[in-house]
């Protein structure tokens, strides 16, 4: 046939028309010249959507271009369109496509390969968990991967997960933390305690808890502690690697956080405690929201940092009879215990579980493992300690602490304003107690 594709044709019109118009540029300007017309083009793009949002917060917009042909109206309705449109995104996302023929590109293995390899030396290839059971299995948490812990109420899912974040930040990676159901006050006084639980040497020097330092009941030798050693040392440890937001029941806000701080500066780790408490605004269907909202949240973690991606973790809630059949074996949970929302367990790449019963819990101990690995063989149930002061998973090594330990003359000099001496870094090695 001599007949054209009429799309191409306009394309090449177009070009026509503006040929007066272009000019030859360096390939090594196209970058520029393209982030600037990004950057056009976004402004652009934001400033339509909250012009629409303005009028609707006075009046009412029909939405066209919808097939039920929505009509909002109201401040309520203008925040529902907005959230929509940040849940769809507003920004353009530089994705590269990646794929093609296999044959053309294999040879970019090599190059991918010793990428890995300086990632890997320099410590940055996994992002540690302080959890032996992980790191010593899985080398740690991976990038582009979406991870749930899985236990029933109350079992320390969220401890299980703070304790990821504290040594993520620790070993210098970025993390970011959206509590759902506490606020920014308890998750800092939370990741406080963890560190001033998680130094060896000053572990046994002081009695400082949560609950202490909420109902204001710290002794004069705890407050000192923690207030002129422990948080200038905290800053030091951290830096502005343990990012908290205390986030609403909102997925549209909370993926706008997310991807306002990927757009700052990188983002390793991202734990939402926790993501099925999320819905979206305007939503009928709750259990398709929810499996919805699974779906684009496993995207995000593969897409974010310009295609690099980040490591995604949340609790997720255990039904009753789940529950009792881990009691009956030995603490195993299956993914198919996981409660109400099916998405979930297609959309994992490792799910951990917890467990305990009233001795365990007694003698400050849960089981641990894994009944969905993507990439490697699941953890075999084990045995954790846990801090019963600060609810730090994973024990500590003993041996290595006392070793390490910091002369008393060198504890006393720590002060508030005076330069903190620096401290041993404690093993994340963990205590395998029986398997």
């Amino acid at each position: 046939t001599n007949e054209q594709p009429k799309a191409l044709l306009d394309i090449l019109e177009q070009y026509d028309h503006h040929e007066e118009e272009l000019e030859i540029l360096p390939v090594g300007d196209l970058d520029t010249r393209l982030d600037l017309r990004i950057a056009d083009y976004e402004k652009w793009r934001l400033s339509k959507h909250l012009t629409i949002a303005s009028q609707i917060t006075v009046s009412a917009w029909k939405d066209d271009l919808s097939r039920e042909k929505t009509v909002y109206t109201g401040p309520r309705e203008a925040m529902t369109y907005l959230m929509g449109k940040f849940q769809q995104g507003i920004l353009l996302d530089d994705v590269p496509v990646v794929g093609g023929a296999l044959a053309k590109t294999v040879d970019s293995m090599a190059d991918n390969y010793a990428a890995a390899l300086k990632e890997r030396e320099a410590g940055t290839l996994r992002i540690p968990t302080g959890i032996g059971a992980i790191d010593n299995h899985m080398g740690g948490l991976r990038r582009k991967e979406m991870n749930g812990i899985l236990a029933s109420i109350g079992q320390r899912k969220t401890s299980v997960a703070r304790t990821i974040g504290y040594w993520a930040a620790r070993a210098g990676f970025r993390v970011l933390h959206i509590p759902v159901e506490s606020s920014y006050e308890e998750e800092q006084m939370a990741y406080v305690v963890l560190h001033a639980h998680a130094i060896g040497a000053f572990r046994d020097q002081h009695t400082v808890t949560r609950e202490k330092i909420d109902s204001a009941l710290l002794s004069e030798g705890d407050r000192a502690h923690l207030f002129d050693r422990m948080i200038p040392h905290f800053k030091r440890c951290t830096g502005d690697n343990l990012i908290v937001y205390e986030g609403t029941q909102s997925w549209p806000e909370v993926k706008a956080i997310i991807e306002r701080e990927t757009i700052n500066k990188p983002v390793d780790l991202v734990i939402i405690d926790y993501l099925t408490l999320l819905s979206t605004p305007g939503a009928r269907d709750v259990v398709m929201d929810k499996n919805n909202i699974i779906q684009d949240a496993k995207r995000l973690a593969m897409t974010a940092n310009k295609g690099r991606g980040l490591c995604l973790l949340t609790p997720i809630q255990g039904n009753r009879k789940g529950y009792e059949e881990a009691g009956a074996n030995d603490g195993v949970w299956e993914t198919t215990s996981i409660y109400q929302f099916s998405e979930m367990e297609k959309s994992l790449d490792n799910c951990f579980y917890t467990y305990f019963n009233a001795e365990m819990n007694k003698q400050n101990l849960i089981k641990f493992g894994s009944c969905k690995a993507r990439r490697h063989s699941k953890i075999s149930v084990c045995q954790l300690e846990v801090d019963p002061l600060s609810g730090m998973i994973g024990g500590h090594n003993h041996e290595r602490r006392e070793s390490h330990a910091l002369k008393m003359e060198d504890v006393s000099d720590l002060h508030v304003d005076k330069k903190l001496v620096p401290l041993p870094e404690l093993t994340t090695d963990t205590t395998v107690l029986a398997q």
